[in-house]
């Protein structure tokens, strides 16, 4: 290597990068080369670099934890290796190895959801579940890596889809696995918030409920899945309007959260974003910007500007914003919002359709009819095509487009705000 290196052929840099990790990067040509030995090899001495290549993965990933945002960017330095080696040699591997990798994959994945990278996430889960066919379909890292992905659909938008994916994984890990598994477990979470942002509030509130008095019994009232199934729990009260209930099942999961994990920590973030929602909802919108600036300065400064969540935080206070008859303000923020939303999202995603939504409101309450008439229509047009003419949004959107025809004012920047599931 070190000859290599005084070649130029590869560049090896010190331990100051991400997570304190060293790193070579290659030359296209020697990766080349050595991809092309690897056919030349004899079985035995391929299946023991295979092996190596699996083992080395698993080392890399075992001091990170894919919901620790400190570990983001060094898991970010494994996905292309893991990538690669999915590529490569998926086919030719060991049934017990490739389910090694097939696992690190699993968790490269879920950090890349973490740190609000979805497109890339979405691509290395589609890779895993191909590679993971070689396993079979009742293969417990198999049936991790349709897990993942029907979590990395959910998160880009298509519910849908992902709750059919749960639906039959459920089914699968049922059979195989039993009903007090952590996995079956895991994935009654995500078929609950599946059904839940599809606006089926109280059919998600229900299975909460079951899902609680199992998280109670088999992982105990600190665990993070359990932390996670008492606010999303509180979420599906509030959006059936019981917000005096859902407030004080919120604070009583955000003290825990804080005790738990910390104040910083994303999912404790998300509960003070879930209490900032449910004071607004009382209509107290000075209180409720308050609560959502606070949300957004420890969000960029946990997350990043550019996340996700960040963005919903933001569309938030813009919301505040507009609520408190400031306007024009809010209508360049939430362009700018949109904007960015756009190019992180996707047209289609459910996030940016809700700020076209609040564009929408905006227009109207500056007396710009004609034009909210028409924003409103096209946005129906598209909630009707991705969320179906069933969800909650689209009937908001009916309904506020049938009031802008009929010149009244929309009384709020009616959508649901929702939030991409989360187990954790």
């Amino acid at each position: 290597m070190q000859g290599l290196s005084h070649t130029g052929l590869i560049e090896v840099s010190g331990s100051d990068g991400p997570a304190g990790l060293n790193a070579v990067t290659m030359h296209p040509v020697v990766a080349d080369v050595n991809r092309r030995r690897l056919s030349a090899l004899t079985a035995t001495d391929r299946a023991a670099v295979q092996a190596t290549a699996a083992a080395l993965l698993e080392a890399a990933a075992a001091g990170l934890e894919a919901a620790r945002p400190g570990d983001w960017p060094a898991w970010r330095l494994l996905v292309p290796h893991v990538n690669a080696a999915i590529d490569l040699l998926a086919a030719d591997l060991e049934p017990a190895v490739l389910a090694r990798l097939v696992t690190v994959s699993a968790a490269c994945t879920e950090a890349l959801l973490g740190g609000g990278r979805r497109a890339a996430a979405e691509k290395l889960a589609q890779a895993s579940v191909v590679a993971a066919a070689y396993l079979g379909r009742d293969d417990p890292a198999a049936m991790t890596a349709r897990g993942q992905l029907a979590l990395t659909l959910a998160r880009r938008g298509s519910i849908g889809e992902a709750e059919m994916l749960y639906r039959d994984l459920l089914a699968d890990r049922r059979r195989v696995l039993g009903d007090d598994h952590p996995d079956t477990l895991a994935t009654r979470h995500d078929l609950a918030a599946a059904i839940g942002l599809q606006g089926r509030y109280d059919q998600a509130e229900q299975l909460y409920r079951r899902l609680l008095h199992d998280d109670y019994r088999l992982l105990g009232p600190d665990h993070r899945h359990t932390l996670a199934a008492r606010r999303n729990l509180a979420r599906m009260t509030g959006r059936q309007g019981r917000y005096a209930e859902a407030e004080k099942l919120c604070r009583d999961v955000l003290a825990a959260r804080r005790r738990v994990l910390g104040p910083s920590h994303p999912d404790t973030l998300t509960t003070r974003g879930s209490l900032a929602r449910l004071t607004e909802l009382k209509g107290q919108y000075g209180e409720a910007e308050r609560q959502y600036r606070d949300v957004l300065a420890d969000r960029r400064g946990t997350l990043g500007p550019g996340h996700p969540d960040t963005l919903t935080t933001r569309q938030d206070v813009a919301r505040m914003i507009g609520l408190q008859d400031r306007s024009a303000e809010a209508e360049l923020m939430t362009r700018d919002i949109l904007a960015d939303r756009r190019r992180v999202l996707g047209d289609d995603h459910p996030d940016t359709l809700a700020s076209r939504a609040v564009l929408a409101w905006l227009a109207a309450h500056q007396g710009q009819y004609a034009e909210a008439e028409e924003l409103c229509r096209q946005l129906l047009a598209d909630r009707n095509r991705v969320l179906g003419a069933s969800h909650p949004d689209t009937e908001t959107t009916r309904n506020e487009l049938a009031q802008l025809t009929s010149r009244q004012l929309p009384v709020t920047p009616g959508f649901s705000g929702q939030q991409p599931p989360r187990r954790g």
